[in-house]
């Protein structure tokens, strides 16, 4: 049974609520060997909810958005794309609140359950019939729409995992409806070679599935992928980025796979989405 939670919470709720959920948060990408999370670091005002997916094979698929504390009027979203073992709370664990009112546009942060290892993850379509990016595209976009957002317009962002599957949905969405995409640390393996198990279903899959399929409807969107030199992905990343026209911004920078990077250039990322959202 689908539900949902409205917050529009004072501001020394919020504060109690900050430190409970961005613990909780913490936790979970500490499992992960994630440093560097944050706790929200501004007032937001948040609702979350969940709904029985078709394309997750009726998975409770939660959600969480944030809007800017007092916000009027429809915001569009910057959709959030989780790393492995995360779910929808990965955007209390990292500080999207802190982003959300920059620009000349306030938006919103949207996060969602895209699955985990074992559950028909990795945002494309699966042997067990399940695919996450189907569920974004058909479900989670008009699911926001009846929330009040503005989805005639929305950006995409996402975390290794979400990197490659903010890639994916983006492309598949198109470009005109897919205001930017902001890969950090995509989770990218060079076709044909070894990849983690869990992510595709077969070497058939990956070949198919890798991403670097997608470059050709991906030059047609503004594009961010930020990528450490020491991330084990950033040779094959290397590769994808040589094959994009016009190349992303972003780049190479000191930094490896872990929260830490992440968290250092998330306030840039949101930053450059917003820019693309106003437009």
């Amino acid at each position: 049974m689908p539900h949902t939670t409205r917050r529009d919470l004072p501001p020394g709720l919020v504060s109690r609520r900050r430190l409970l959920v961005g613990a909780s948060a913490a936790a979970a990408v500490g499992a992960l060997g994630w440093v560097g999370c944050h706790a929200l670091a501004d007032p937001a005002d948040i609702e979350t909810g969940s709904f029985a997916s078709k394309f997750r094979n009726g998975r409770e698929t939660g959600w969480a958005i944030l809007r800017p504390k007092g916000a009027t009027g429809p915001l569009r979203p910057v959709i959030h794309l989780h790393g492995l073992g995360g779910d929808h709370t990965e955007v209390f664990g990292f500080d999207f609140a802190g982003g959300i009112a920059a620009g000349a546009r306030p938006f919103a942060v949207v996060g969602f359950d895209g699955g985990k290892m074992g559950e028909g993850t990795y945002f494309h379509p699966r042997a067990t019939g399940e695919d996450a990016s189907q569920m974004v595209l058909q479900e989670l976009i008009p699911l926001l729409g009846q929330r009040g957002l503005d989805v005639s317009k929305v950006a995409f962002h996402g975390i290794s995992m979400g990197g490659f599957g903010a890639l994916r949905i983006g492309a598949l969405l198109g470009p005109a409806r897919t205001a930017a995409i902001c890969a950090a640390s995509p989770a990218l393996w060079l076709p044909g070679t070894g990849i983690a198990p869990g992510a595709f279903d077969s070497a058939e899959d990956h070949q198919r599935y890798s991403g670097f399929e997608l470059r050709g409807a991906l030059s047609q969107i503004p594009l961010r992928i930020d990528i450490g030199d020491s991330d084990p992905f950033a040779s094959a990343t290397r590769s994808f980025i040589a094959g994009l026209d016009p190349k992303p911004e972003g780049g190479f920078s000191p930094g490896g796979h872990d929260g830490a990077f992440w968290g250092a250039h998330l306030p840039d990322e949101l930053a450059w989405l917003g820019k693309h959202l106003a437009a």
